[in-house]
């Protein structure tokens, strides 16, 4: 069953990024996420470039080697790159509205996909 531990992994992440914007806004945030099949290859390098190209600025992550973070003003973004299913990523931004969250979390998305 390795994906329960995927996903237990990414549910502490998640966790982190509810809290962490629970801390700034009084009221909870909103979130939209995608776990995506890609190639395998580069997933950290890639995650970087996806996060800077969608307007984040980097931040330290949660599992140091295994995801990327960053903010972009009240917004949170994470790219977690999973070391137990290696061609599974998943793409999180936290905020204070749903439509740029999704926005900007369909544009890491995209740019990690088309970074190599």
């Amino acid at each position: 069953m390795k994906n329960k531990g995927l996903f237990m992994k990414y549910g502490i992440l998640f966790g982190l990024l509810f809290s962490a914007a629970t801390v700034v806004n009084a009221a909870a945030p909103k979130v939209e996420f995608f776990l995506t099949k890609y190639d395998g290859r580069n997933c950290l390098a890639r995650a970087k470039i996806a996060l800077q190209a969608s307007g984040f600025k980097m931040s330290n992550g949660t599992y140091q080697g295994e995801d990327r973070v960053g903010i972009t003003g009240n917004f949170k973004g994470a790219v977690g790159c999973s070391t137990e299913v290696p061609t599974s990523v998943v793409f999180v931004v936290s905020g204070p509205d749903y439509n740029t969250a999704k926005k900007l979390a369909r544009k890491m998305k995209a740019s990690f996909i088309a970074a190599k």
